[in-house]
């Protein structure tokens, strides 16, 4: 395994601290599950076996901070799911990434570079339709909003690198 890899376990002591058991146990399940349903990839194979735990990348690390910090506010899974989708299409080396999305992913090494913070903005749509999703460097696209869940990705990047 790699330096920078980790399994759910290390990612949730790292999100809570060290001295959390009890929350770093719910955060491992928690992790453990989206793993099972796909909103967290690992490195190698998604079903490593009994007693073998999965690894992640430190790209995954950050989405699952991010994604901690958006369930707080108990967002249903299909929200996750965007936020999720949004990180595998900005993730270095992917083949979506270009144009708004490129941009994005230059934000997030801005971000993990602790050059600026930049936010994960979720704003509503019509009643019935998903939310849209973006990162961005301000939080001026919220002038004319009544309401948004808004993350610092920055932050989010902080506590589990």
């Amino acid at each position: 395994m790699s330096q920078h890899n980790r399994t759910t376990t290390e990612i949730a002591r790292r999100f809570v601290g060290k001295d959390n058991d009890d929350a770093a146990a719910r955060i491992t399940r928690r992790l453990e599950n989206w793993g099972n349903i796909g909103l967290l990839t690992p490195v190698g194979e998604r079903y490593t076996g009994r007693g073998r735990a999965r690894a992640y990348d430190k790209h995954e690390q950050i989405k699952a901070s991010v994604l901690l910090l958006t369930f707080a506010y108990q967002t249903p899974k299909a929200v996750l799911d965007l936020v999720s989708r949004l990180f595998d299409d900005v993730r270095p080396g992917s083949k979506k990434s270009k144009g708004q999305l490129r941009i994005i992913a230059n934000l997030l090494e801005e971000a993990k570079a602790g050059k600026r913070d930049v936010y994960l903005i979720i704003k509503p749509r019509e009643l019935e339709e998903l939310p849209s999703a973006t990162i961005g460097p301000s939080l001026d696209a919220l002038k004319d909003q009544d309401s948004a869940v808004v993350v610092n990705v920055t932050r989010a990047i902080r506590r589990v690198i």
